[in-house]
C-alpha cells in the first residue's frame, strides 16, 4: 500500500503585465468590471460612485488649467493604465505625463503625477498603491481622501 502523498502548499501565482495583456485579448477579462494589476494581482476597480466621480473630474480639469496656465507639455489623463512591469499595471484615477496620444498605456518614464481618488478604498490606496508607485519610482503621488477632505502628498 502506498503512503498517501502530502499535499502542497498553495501559492499564488503572480501574473506578469504580458499574462494580464493575454488574458485582456483572450476575453477574460471582458465578463470583469473595470480591472487593474496590482503585484501580479487581478484587482477588480471598485463602481464609481457620484461623489467620486465628481472629485476625480473636478480635480483633473482643475490640473489641466493650471497647467495650461504654465505652459506645461504635461498631459492630463482620467482612468488611463500604467505599465509597470513586470507585475503592475494600475489603473490610475488622474495621470500627469509627457506620453502623446497613442494606442497603448501610459510609459511608467513619463510619469510625473499619480493620483487616487478615494472614497471607500483608503487603506488599499494608501498602503498597497502608494508601495507599487514609490517601488516604481513615481516621483509624486497624491491620494485624495473625498470623505476625510484630506489630499495626501507623497513624493
Amino acid at each position: 500500500m502506498n503512503a498517501p502523498r502530502a499535499l502542497a502548499e498553495p501559492r499564488s501565482v503572480k501574473l506578469t503585465v504580458r499574462d494580464y495583456h493575454l488574458l485582456a485579448e483572450a476575453g477574460a477579462l471582458d465578463d470583469s468590471s473595470k480591472t487593474e494589476l496590482i503585484d501580479g494581482a487581478i484587482v477588480a476597480v471598485s463602481p464609481e460612485h457620484t461623489r467620486h466621480g465628481y472629485a476625480k473630474f473636478e480635480l483633473a480639469h482643475r490640473l489641466r488649467l493650471a497647467l495650461e496656465a504654465l505652459g506645461s507639455a504635461l498631459n492630463v489623463y482620467v482612468e488611463t493604465s500604467v505599465g509597470m512591469p513586470p507585475h503592475d499595471e494600475p489603473r490610475l484615477d488622474i495621470t500627469l505625463s509627457s506620453d502623446g496620444l497613442g494606442d497603448d498605456v501610459i510609459s511608467l518614464n513619463s510619469v510625473a503625477l499619480a493620483v487616487e481618488v478615494a472614497v471607500t478604498t483608503l487603506e488599499f490606496d494608501r498602503t498597497c498603491k502608494a508601495a507599487v508607485y514609490a517601488g516604481h519610482g513615481v516621483p509624486e503621488y497624491w491620494l485624495l481622501y473625498v470623505r476625510g477632505r484630506v489630499m495626501h502628498r507623497m513624493w
